[in-house]
């Protein structure tokens, strides 16, 4: 029987130092627990699955189950760490080995994966920045590419637009949920983002409000339009967006379509 004690003290110390006073600061000013994340990171918690190898700690599942239960202890860290732990795992798993030199080092020294989807013919990419603009591509948009390759671009990033916050496959028929680190969320129609080409960075979806930025986007279930407006998600949406920013969308759109067949660096 194995003797997890080490782990455990281990995992308890780093927690002890974001007290419940801590996650009830950040939750009450809907903050991200930076602090943590990144003491969480130089412990080498964020890269526990991976092979010394690539630069990580190389556990075990039966070890990655004791940080998470002691991560769990505290009020909010556990999703934290729950996470970056799914993205290295499906990397490890992979025969592809050339994906794994490129991609385990980097996540070993915390960077981290935007999304992982399995593409489906009835589905488009959609992608969200940080500062509330997306859009949505056709998966054929997104053409395979040599084994070892760096990649395709897959939205145009702008000062204006902020980084990358959620790449996902949505299906027509159901919702989006868009997640600000302030607590505000928003819901409409997949179907309601326009579909532009991939390298386009596409119009607002949501405004931001200044010093916050898009954290997370889920699919959900269509949720059906009432009379009385509570749920009318599409007037809300209209209503959000002024006349001038979508002409000025549509015509930045129109300018980046014009250069996403140009094969990137």
């Amino acid at each position: 029987m194995h003797d997890y004690t080490a782990i455990r003290e281990e995992v308890a110390k780093l927690c002890a130092g974001y007290p419940g006073e801590y996650w009830r600061a950040k939750d009450k000013d809907r903050a991200y627990p930076s602090e943590f994340v990144t003491a969480l990171g130089a412990a080498g918690y964020l890269a526990a699955l991976i092979p010394e190898e690539y630069g990580g700690q190389n556990l075990g599942f039966a070890e990655m189950r004791i940080v998470v239960e002691e991560l769990a202890k505290t009020l909010a860290s556990e999703p934290v760490v729950s996470c970056a732990v799914l993205a290295a795992a499906l990397l490890i798993e992979s025969d592809n080995k050339a994906l794994k030199d490129r991609l385990l080092p980097a996540l070993a020294l915390g960077d981290s994966v935007i999304g992982v989807s399995i593409a489906r013919d009835d589905m488009t990419v959609l992608s969200v920045t940080e500062n509330g603009y997306g859009k949505r591509s056709a998966i054929d948009e997104y053409r395979i590419t040599n084994r070892g390759g760096k990649g395709i671009k897959a939205t145009n990033l702008t000062e204006k637009t902020g980084q990358l916050s959620a790449l996902l496959m949505v299906q027509p028929d159901e919702d989006i949920m868009i997640i600000t680190d302030d607590g505000t969320i928003i819901r409409t129609p997949a179907a309601d983002v326009r579909e532009t080409g991939r390298a386009a960075q596409g119009v607002r979806l949501m405004r931001v409000a200044e010093g916050s930025v898009i954290v997370d986007v889920a699919r959900a279930e269509r949720e059906p339009e009432e009379e009385d407006g509570l749920l009318n998600h599409k007037n809300d949406w209209d209503k959000a967006l002024s006349q001038e920013e979508e002409d000025e969308d549509q015509t930045q759109d129109e300018s980046d379509a014009g250069s996403s067949d140009r094969p990137e660096e």
